[in-house]
């Protein structure tokens, strides 16, 4: 991962990133994923990694009652 991230994302989104370029070269073409699939990886990749931005800004930082 990048150093410049410090640690600051989720190892599961970072697997994922790192297996999905992975598939598109694959040696055999059949086992490759088509530009839909990808489209729809990337879609919930980005999903996943918003989601769990704002998840971690909160669970960083207390609620603190006023």
């Amino acid at each position: 991962m990048d150093p410049g991230l410090q640690n600051d994302y989720s190892s599961d989104i970072g697997l994922s990133v790192a297996i999905l370029p992975m598939s598109c070269v694959e040696t055999d073409p059949r086992s490759r994923p088509d530009v839909k699939q990808i489209n729809f990886a990337l879609s919930k990749l980005s999903s996943a990694s918003q989601e769990w931005q704002t998840s971690s800004r909160y669970s960083n930082h207390p609620i603190k009652a006023r």
